[in-house]
């Protein structure tokens, strides 16, 4: 006979209460339960492939079927369901849910390890979006962390960047720079005609750049793959010319790099002359004429062992006088410490390289 209500809602009597409606065909039967504390619960009882009486859980009963519950209408259609699945030949029907129960947890594991990653990934790449460096952040840190050591604290180099590097790509961020952006800047100055500084800033820019890439900062140096022969050609120091904008900028670089007033002099009189700088420091006071403004360079003193009178412009008058003040004394233009003979030719040449 069929499970009734009734039945299923009868009082509990302290054992097991075992209900049952007759098989479906020959694949299992609803089984219904009432357990000595009052729990009402449906099951599907099937043979399986190994000739065993198995018990299969289904749900909780109740009238209405409310909260996740089965009606009896409910079980007996659940309880079809799996006899028509023991039919098609799932003959082992708790371990086919097992089975499919572990692949669901699989799944959903697989998925949220899925999401997990997704969402990690996302905060990575948030935080990198938000750590990333743009080049004026770059160049403060390979400021403080390398450039500060130069003799003048790095000011020379703070003072090109800010010139000329920072303002076209300092508000970029690092890892977006490209080659063009840094041929933007060398194009720039290239066009004003100052090649030695393009020269310089170019190298300093490179220099930059492997510092980030030695520290992780970036992957790659946008700079290394342009070259630098073919962008500034060839060197000749014999066809050096200093553009206009060079020289005013030579004068602010002699005053901040504290060189003697002396050799300040010494080095206009050889942009004011065309003369060598050691022709220049071995010269005496008895070859200089400042009222005819003429300089004789002896022939000892030349490099071709000719004597060569050398026409002073204002200009080189001028330097002349700044000497005259401070060595009018003695028989020498640029004396020695001692006063026993002309300075070395490479004293100014060290202060400059310094």
């Amino acid at each position: 006979m069929p499970i009734t209500d009734k039945q299923m809602n009868s009082k509990p009597t302290g054992i097991h209460q075992w209900l049952s409606e007759p098989a479906i065909v020959k694949h299992g039967s609803l089984i219904g339960r009432i357990t000595p504390k009052g729990e009402r619960l449906f099951y599907f009882r099937y043979v399986n492939s190994l000739g065993k009486r198995v018990t299969h859980p289904i749900g909780s009963y109740s009238r209405t079927g409310e909260h996740g519950t089965l009606t009896l209408l409910d079980a007996r259609q659940k309880a079809q369901e799996l006899a028509t699945l023991h039919k098609s030949g799932i003959t082992d029907i708790t371990e086919y849910f097992q089975t499919q129960e572990a692949h669901r947890k699989a799944v959903q594991e697989s998925e949220m390890a899925k999401l997990a990653k997704e969402k990690a990934d996302a905060e990575a790449e948030l935080a990198r979006l938000n750590n990333r460096r743009t080049v004026r952040d770059l160049f403060e840190q390979w400021m403080r962390m390398e450039i500060i050591q130069r003799k003048d604290g790095g000011a020379e180099v703070r003072r090109m960047f800010e010139k000329d590097v920072l303002p076209l790509i300092g508000d970029r961020f690092a890892e977006d720079v490209r080659k063009g952006d840094v041929m933007t800047v060398i194009d720039a100055l290239l066009e004003r005609g100052v090649t030695i500084m393009a020269k310089s800033i170019f190298s300093m820019i490179r220099q930059m750049f492997n510092f980030a890439v030695e520290r992780d900062y970036l992957d790659s140096n946008p700079t290394a793959s342009i070259n630098k022969a073919k962008v500034f050609g060839t060197d000749n120091e014999r066809d050096r010319i200093l553009s206009d904008e060079e020289i005013v900028e030579l004068s602010i670089k002699f005053t901040d790099a504290n060189l003697l007033v002396t050799s300040q002099a010494a080095l206009w009189i050889a942009l004011a002359t065309c003369c060598r700088i050691g022709e220049i420091l071995s010269a005496e006071w008895k070859h200089v004429d400042l009222n005819k403004r003429e300089w004789m360079i002896p022939a000892e003193n030349s490099k071709n062992a000719k004597p060569h009178l050398i026409y002073l412009s204002d200009f080189a008058v001028e330097q002349f006088n700044k000497i005259q003040a401070i060595n009018g004394t003695s028989q020498w233009c640029f004396p020695n410490r001692d006063k026993t003979g002309a300075v070395c030719p490479k004293s100014v040449t060290k202060q400059v390289t310094d």
